[in-house]
């Protein structure tokens, strides 16, 4: 469902069902998960600044939830941590210089949790790729996080 999500309307849909699958199953952290996924989605689609914010709020309220139930989860972390950086992004001259150390500093546990997990490698090379150089990101900063995602 999340995958064949392609306009605002479908994730919409995708983070309403994992919202309600999240209702049905109180003790599961996915659903959460998969709601937040669904959140930061659907804000990559959404052309309005504010309604960007406004779902990757929604979807750090379903991480929060999911972090009563599974603490110290990688991949929550990560999730938490991307959806940290598209809000950054989103509004970055007045975000990025006080809260992109809070969002790598989540890379960086998760990374810990669980070295293998190509996900947080992956958004912190993503990141690392989209910031500009002279604030530390670019190609061949990126690269070797990104190496590390695939291998």
């Amino acid at each position: 469902m999340l995958q064949s999500s392609t306009t605002v309307t479908a994730s919409t849909e995708a983070t309403n069902y994992f919202e309600r699958l999240a209702e049905v199953n109180k003790g599961e952290w996915l659903p959460l998960y998969y709601a937040a996924y669904g959140s930061l989605k659907e804000g990559f689609q959404q052309e309005d600044s504010d309604k960007k914010d406004e779902c990757y709020k929604k979807g750090l309220d379903f991480i929060n939830r999911a972090k009563v139930i599974k603490a110290n989860e990688s991949e929550i972390l990560t999730m938490e941590a991307y959806l940290k950086l598209m809000y950054i992004s989103n509004d970055a001259m007045s975000r990025a210089p006080s809260q992109t150390s809070e969002a790598i500093g989540l890379l960086e546990k998760a990374k810990a949790l669980n070295p293998n997990n190509p996900r947080p490698w992956f958004v912190h090379g993503q990141n690392t790729l989209f910031t500009p150089a002279f604030f530390g990101g670019g190609e061949n900063n990126a690269k070797p996080l990104l190496e590390k995602a695939v291998s």
